[in-house]
């Protein structure tokens, strides 16, 4: 089990990492002096960045379900919290959205192209559609106070990574 524990708490080390950068890129570009939130320059980075966010959630959501046995033999509310985030990530549609209409132009299923409105439509579910829809998006990531709510995916993921960290210990091989 401590090799599955290794290469969990290495995945949730990324994550950390992915998801704090994207969500401060997004904060920053809105804060700068040259935002304009119609220029196509603003639409295209944003739109790079939540589908980091996207990307990074659906690899979160893939390592919680692989790694289900582990995940419940952490100590409550670990357990809860990553079940529940879970769940949240699978409500918000965000790995549907990665496997459908992140990454690719034709349906896996039908064999044509796949709705670029549809995709649009389901993009606008998860992060809204506008920049203060996006920012909200992100709080529930990380918020710029994160260490005050622990309800957010990234207080959750550094607290099972701290669970992790605390029965293999802190090696610095990457598995």
């Amino acid at each position: 089990m401590s090799d599955k524990l290794i290469h969990l708490k290495w995945v949730l080390v990324d994550q950390i990492a992915d998801l704090t950068i994207a969500t401060a890129a997004i904060r920053n570009h809105i804060s700068g002096s040259e935002f304009d939130p119609h220029s196509q320059y603003t639409i295209t980075y944003f739109r790079m960045c939540s589908t980091s966010l996207i990307i990074t959630l659906s690899k979160l959501f893939e390592a919680l379900q692989h790694y289900g046995k582990e995940i419940n033999s952490f100590p409550e509310p670990i357990r809860g919290n990553l079940i529940s985030l879970r769940r949240d990530i699978e409500n918000k549609k965000i790995f549907q959205f990665r496997s459908k209409y992140s990454a690719h132009v034709i349906d896996d299923d039908t064999k044509t192209p796949i709705s670029l409105a549809e995709g649009e439509r389901r993009y606008k579910d998860i992060v809204g559609e506008t920049s203060g829809d996006l920012l909200n998006f992100c709080d529930w990531i990380c918020p710029d106070d994160y260490q005050q709510k622990p309800e957010s995916v990234i207080s959750i993921v550094m607290k099972a990574r701290d669970h992790c960290l605390s029965v293999v210990g802190s090696c610095t091989h990457r598995p």
